[in-house]
This record gives C-alpha cells, sequence and structure tokens, in this order.
C-alpha cells in the first residue's frame, strides 16, 4: 500500500464565531492510500485548539509503515494496531483510519453503513450551525438554514438571551444549543437552561468548562433539558466518568481517532442508555461523509461543516428534509473534485 498527503487550509465561506473567537478557516491534511488499484481517502481537520498540527500529522502519517499492507487481513490488522496505540496522535489516526476504512468499503464494492449492517432509513434530524451572531445577522442565517428542522446556535457570549429571542421571533424551528464552555459556573448554566426551559431547545451541549465534570453532574441532574458532553469527551476513556454526568456525549471521529473507534463508542454508550451526537470538527466531505456512515446509530447528527465551507476538495454527504442521505457509492461514499489534487503540492 502507498500513501500520499497534502496539507490543505479549509476556507469557510463567512467568518465563524464561538465562545472562544472567530476563524475564517481550518487547517487540515488529507491523505491517499492506494492499493491493488483500489485508493481510500482520509482527513484530518485542526481547528486550533487542538495539539496537532499539519506537520504533527504528516509525521504521523508518513511514519506508518504502509508498504508491508498487501491485502484486506493486512488493513484490518493495521486498524486494529492503530487503536492499540495510546500515542496521542488522535487527529492523524482519524485521518489514515477513515482512508483505509474508505479503501475496504470499495475492495467490498460497498458503503461502510452497509457493510456494517446499518439502516440508511433510520437517519436522525441534521443540525445547521449558526455561529455567535448580531441580531441583525440572524434573518439571514436562519434563511439559510430552510431546509433543516434542527437549528444549533453558537452561545456562550455577552448577549445569549438577546440571540434566542431574536431567534425566537424568526422561526418556531427545534433549538440546540452549544455554549463551547463558554457559562463559567454551575450557577450561571443552569439560571440560563431554567431560562431556556421554555423555548423549545433540543439539547444543551458543553455548558461548562470540560474540567468540570462535577459541575456538568450537578447541571445535568437539576436540567429540564438534556445536556450533551463535547469538549469534556474525548474518547471512550472518558465515557465511563462521564456516565451519570450528562445526558450524552458528541462523538467526533477527530478526537476519537477514527470509525474504528467511533462505532465502538457508540455501542457502549447505547448500552448506557445516553444519547448520542454525531458531530464534526470544521470539515470538509471527506471526514464528514466517513461519520455519516454511523447516522443510524445517532439520536442527533451534527454534521452540517461541508455546508460552511467554500473550497471543498470532495463531493459526499448530501442532505435531504433536514436529514443525512447515505448513498451507495462504496466506502465512505467520497470522490475527488480534482483529480490532480494530491499532485499539485
Amino acid at each position: 500500500m502507498q500513501i500520499a498527503v497534502r496539507k490543505f487550509f479549509i476556507e469557510f465561506h463567512a467568518p465563524f464565531t464561538i465562545a472562544s473567537g472567530t476563524r475564517t478557516g481550518t487547517h487540515a491534511v488529507y491523505a491517499r492510500v492506494s492499493l491493488d488499484g483500489i485508493t481510500g481517502y482520509g482527513e484530518a481537520s485542526m481547528p486550533p485548539y487542538v495539539t496537532e498540527t499539519q506537520e504533527t500529522v504528516t509525521e504521523f502519517l508518513q511514519s506508518i509503515k504502509l508498504e508491508k499492507i498487501k491485502h484486506t487481513d493486512d488493513v484490518l490488522l493495521l486498524l486494529a494496531e492503530l487503536h492499540n496505540d495510546d500515542s496521542e496522535n488522535q487527529t492523524a489516526k482519524a485521518c489514515l483510519d477513515i482512508a483505509l476504512h474508505d479503501w475496504l468499503g470499495k475492495a467490498a464494492r460497498k458503503p461502510l453503513h452497509c457493510m456494517w449492517e446499518l439502516d440508511a432509513t433510520q437517519c436522525p434530524a441534521n443540525t445547521y450551525t449558526i455561529g455567535i451572531s448580531s441580531a441583525a445577522d440572524l434573518p439571514r442565517k436562519v434563511q439559510q438554514c430552510v431546509d433543516f428542522d434542527l437549528i444549533k446556535v453558537k452561545l456562550g457570549g455577552t448577549h445569549d438571551k438577546e440571540t434566542i429571542t431574536a431567534l425566537r421571533a424568526l422561526t418556531d424551528k427545534a433549538i440546540c444549543v452549544d455554549a463551547n464552555q463558554g457559562w463559567h459556573n454551575k450557577e450561571e448554566a443552569i439560571a440560563m437552561i431554567d431560562w431556556l426551559s421554555d423555548k423549545h431547545i433540543t439539547f444543551i451541549e458543553q455548558p461548562l468548562p470540560k474540567e468540570h465534570i462535577d459541575d456538568m453532574a450537578w447541571v445535568h441532574t437539576r436540567s429540564s433539558i438534556p445536556v450533551i458532553a463535547d469538549e469534556s469527551f474525548q474518547t471512550a476513556k472518558d465515557l465511563e466518568q462521564l456516565a451519570g454526568a450528562c445526558a450524552g456525549i458528541n462523538i467526533k471521529l477527530m478526537k476519537c481517532g477514527g470509525l474504528h473507534t467511533a462505532r465502538a463508542i457508540a455501542t457502549q454508550a447505547k448500552a448506557l442508555d445516553m444519547k448520542i451526537l454525531l458531530g464534526c470538527m470544521s470539515e470538509s466531505s471527506c471526514g464528514v461523509s466517513a461519520a455519516a456512515q454511523l447516522a443510524p446509530l445517532a439520536t442527533w447528527t451534527d454534521l452540517d461543516g461541508p455546508l460552511l465551507i467554500k473550497n471543498d476538495p470532495f463531493t459526499g454527504i448530501t442532505y435531504k428534509h433536514g436529514k443525512i442521505v447515505l448513498s451507495e457509492i462504496a466506502g465512505c461514499g467520497v470522490e475527488l473534485r480534482d483529480n490532480t489534487f494530491f499532485d499539485s503540492h
């Protein structure tokens, strides 16, 4: 098996603001693995709050001895070995994991969701995300998500109540709230949740700083709205301590190392009767289409990344009536827009 790597900068259609700041895009690394005339594609997306960089991801990918991979059994063995490694290169692992799974699906001539016997008709509501915005910007942003029934709004700024009030004046659609750790203590968080309780809010994501697990548990037991852990939940090892501290978790391939572990986490979370939000970083169609293969396991999906960027190198995921449509394209369901993408840099 051979590998090609491409560094890339994902550009947003417009600046995107959350509680921790504003960005115009995200650094990414793409991988292409090739064996027996079959190619698989993977993505690593690295917003500024993660420790990995394009350089560390590239070094990790180039350190894997892929030339030893000769057939499908070798790919399966490498996936197992990849996730037995306790290193912190979760984003780099996700990139290679996605590429290997894409290759496996193409080798089997099946989409991954079919290989895993998941029902494509059971995809839940998908969110459309609105960053922290002024009241004047909200009408335009609400119009952009007209085809979606679940609006995700970023809070944790200085005008949270004004934002929700303005949004409610514009739409009666269900809203989910992501504070991105922006509410500073449990009292502030529960006061805000109590105020939100009659605003048709589906869930509250990461109300408190990620280390404040006990305080999040305090909020969870008093909240009338499901509390979902995102920044507090990174990998499978975090699941046990969060059981009882929240209603559910946000699983992202970039956090947990890829599809192999994400599927195992989803199975374990369902056994614990926890809700599953299947999310993404600011990723292109490559990473998001891979995550979408697990959509039938989720309570909700938050996989709108490709809708927010303007230079997506891939085609893949599509949406209809506010839900993901899983295609019959083999593997992760993605195709390169430009076949020279890996050769041009």
